[in-house]
């Protein structure tokens, strides 16, 4: 644990996290939105505050890293890693069940527009 704590792995991780989170909040919850009219309410706003509240996390986990305090790194580490398994499933099953049948395959073409546009 030590050692991926002084690599600076927990950047790694908020990269990657930020990247693969981004696609549902810029591509598929806006077009959920507006053929569901759930603009401001709903489970695309749930799903944002959440994801919101891991981000925080992880930028506690980045200073905790360069604080190198382990105990801190492994408080928080729990409390995300405990939230984001509830997250997930609530957005798994929920929310892209959602997306999905009010889309359909519009939302595989949507990703990977998100997608190809992120990688240009």
């Amino acid at each position: 644990m030590l050692a991926a704590l002084e690599t600076g792995l927990v950047d790694a991780v908020q990269v990657v996290y930020n990247v693969f989170d981004q696609a549902p909040e810029d591509v598929l919850f806006p077009a959920f939105e507006k053929h569901s009219g759930m603009y401001h309410a709903g489970p695309t706003r749930v799903m944002r505050i959440e994801h919101g509240q891991l981000r925080s996390l992880l930028d506690v986990l980045a200073s905790a890293t360069r604080d190198r305090d382990v105990n801190r790194y492994l408080r928080i580490a729990d409390v995300l890693s405990a939230l984001d398994r509830e997250h997930s499933t609530r957005e798994d099953r929920i929310v892209y069940a959602m997306i999905d049948a009010a889309l359909g395959a519009r939302a595989v073409e949507l990703i990977a527009c998100g997608a190809l546009a992120r990688a240009v």
